[in-house]
């Protein structure tokens, strides 16, 4: 009963008149107000700039820039493993997907057809598979990382709510992550198969939420924020090769 009564704002607020506002303030170059923004930022959320590429906080020209920031070479080493972890964030569940059903929180259930807005031929294949939700907070580094080489197949845009994709918004909004707008990118695999990779809208300072699945030689995914996908809106074929180590 907490859970829902503490994300009750979330849905009386105007989420997406504010999700325009706060991209307006995150795309603007204010000079000193911006530098301001980002130093408050940084206090508030503890981001440790000693792992920036750039840890000057008064170089950044826009909040976007800053927030996108690259990390200095070496910094996240990559493990000697079939997978690797695709953020700096923390898994807030994972494991096998029960017939078509994953797991969102205690008490929260939702399908990958209803993650995939309908698509049920491509949801079956993902049928008892297993998936993975990974948080990022807003101290995190914000680049996303292909868990492991593959080739992206398609990438479909799906238009959905605005709420914020916290641990209290994910226990307390059902079916939060098939209900927000997102962006599911399929992957294939010579090594590991097709995967899918999912990037939620987030909050209003751009924190975002991610999901994962695979079953076999099938993998997909949310990646990329929808306003940087959205010129490829609907399916499309992009055959592009990416490497565990590439960041977008």
């Amino acid at each position: 009963m907490f859970g829902r009564l503490s994300v009750l704002p979330q849905y009386l607020l105007p989420k997406r008149g504010l999700t325009q506002f706060a991209g307006r303030i995150a795309r603007a170059q204010g000079g000193r107000a911006t530098t301001r923004l980002i130093r408050w930022f940084v206090g508030k959320y503890g981001v440790d700039m000693s792992e920036a590429e750039n840890p000057d906080i008064a170089s950044y020209a826009s909040f976007n820039d800053f927030f996108g920031r690259p990390l200095k070479p070496g910094v996240r080493p990559l493990a000697d493993a079939d997978f690797i972890s695709p953020v700096d964030g923390a898994i807030s569940q994972f494991g096998a997907i029960d017939d078509h059903h994953i797991l969102q929180a205690k008490g929260h259930r939702f399908t990958t057809t209803q993650l995939l807005a309908g698509d049920a031929a491509l949801a079956d294949r993902f049928r008892h598979g297993s998936f993975a939700n990974l948080y990022l907070s807003p101290k995190d580094y914000h680049r996303l990382h292909m868990p492991c080489a593959g080739r992206l197949q398609r990438m479909i845009y799906i238009p959905g709510a605005l709420f914020s994709v916290n641990p209290t918004t994910a226990r307390g909004v059902p079916g939060l992550f098939a209900r927000n707008e997102r962006v599911v990118c399929v992957f294939d695999s010579e090594t590991h198969g097709r995967r899918d990779v999912r990037r939620q809208h987030g909050d209003h300072l751009a924190r975002r939420g991610q999901s994962a699945a695979h079953r076999g030689d099938r993998r997909m995914g949310v990646c990329g924020p929808p306003d940087r996908a959205r010129a490829g809106r609907g399916d499309g074929a992009l055959p592009a090769r990416i490497d565990r180590d590439h960041a977008v």
